[in-house]
């Protein structure tokens, strides 16, 4: 994975590597999957934010465009309710419609400020992860 793609979608870089992207992201979700297991990674500041809430009571629920042993692998790593992911490799719109079925009103947190468009269509408000929030 070049460096220049973390932080995107993965269909934003990884069909111009590879002719077979269905393979390739098998192969980038078990690599992803291994890191998790060897402890390999660091918990980022809203996944501490995400295991505050929960410790507390919040409800929190997750959408990604990550597959789903990724995000599954994730979640328990990081000691999150996998039972709340609401959806895998999700588009944004896909997202929107699922928090907007999930509750009538919430905080959608993403670590990429298109994220506003996703919390807008869902009728949320919208945290980026470098910490500025919108009504």
């Amino acid at each position: 994975m070049p460096d220049s793609a973390w932080g995107l979608p993965w269909q934003d870089w990884l069909p111009a590597l590879t002719p077979n992207v269905d393979e390739a992201r098998r192969v980038k979700s078990r690599a992803y999957v291994e890191l998790i297991q060897q402890d390999a990674l660091v918990a980022l500041p809203m996944a501490l934010l995400a295991q505050e809430l929960e410790s507390v009571g919040a409800r929190v629920a997750y959408v990604t465009s990550s597959s789903d042993p990724s995000a599954t692998a994730i979640l328990k790593w990081l000691h999150l309710d996998h039972t709340c992911l609401l959806g895998t490799n999700l588009q944004p719109v896909e997202r929107a419609t699922k928090l907007a079925r999930w509750a009538d009103q919430g905080v959608y947190v993403d670590d990429r400020i298109e994220g506003r468009d996703i919390a807008r269509d869902a009728c949320w408000s919208f945290l980026h992860a470098n910490y500025y929030m919108e009504p």
